[in-house]
């Protein structure tokens, strides 16, 4: 794979991840207030793959 393929792909995933972000934010704010914890892990899951990638790119 050609750097410019890589970096391409790098910045798929992360554009997709950031449309992920949004929904999930959206249903945090939407979520019963036991379900927000869950969501909550998720978030930072989603925030620690972001920053994961960043590193790599």
């Amino acid at each position: 794979m050609t750097n410019k393929n890589y970096i391409y792909y790098i910045n798929d995933i992360k554009s997709k991840l950031s449309s992920i972000e949004t929904s999930v934010t959206e249903a945090h704010s939407l979520a019963d207030i036991s379900d927000k914890p869950e969501i909550e892990k998720l978030m930072v899951d989603i925030q620690s793959l972001k920053n994961t990638l960043n590193e790599i790119d």
